[in-house]
């Protein structure tokens, strides 16, 4: 099964809203404003971790319904998040959560 474009698009978002367990983008949209209160910074990471799981699991070639659903996106994500949280935002740190959402998905499939 391919992924449509609507698909594709809302796959970072679903996968937000996975961290508590619900698959929907505007509820991943809702979660991803609440961190914003908090801080943009941790919210773009949230979205970019969640956006790198998702281009991870198309390049490993993993099932279309799975990164539809988000579960391709949850863990990168709250990676992320805790990388922009414990590190001090700097080249490095951010090559690291990239890294390491690389691994993450490398490790499930």
């Amino acid at each position: 099964m391919e992924l449509s474009t609507s698909e594709l698009l809302s796959a970072p978002l679903i996968g937000v809203s996975q961290i508590f367990v619900v698959n929907d983008p505007l509820a991943g949209a809702i979660i991803v404003a609440g961190i914003a209160s908090y801080s943009r910074g941790c919210a773009v990471h949230t979205v970019l971790g969640s956006t790198v799981g998702v281009g991870t699991a198309m390049a490993l070639g993993a099932d279309a319904n799975e990164i539809a659903a988000g579960l391709w996106g949850f863990n990168p994500a709250l990676t992320s998040l805790a990388v922009s949280v414990f590190f001090i935002q700097t080249p490095q740190s951010v090559a690291l959560s990239a890294g390491k959402l690389n691994t993450q998905g490398l490790i499930i499939f």
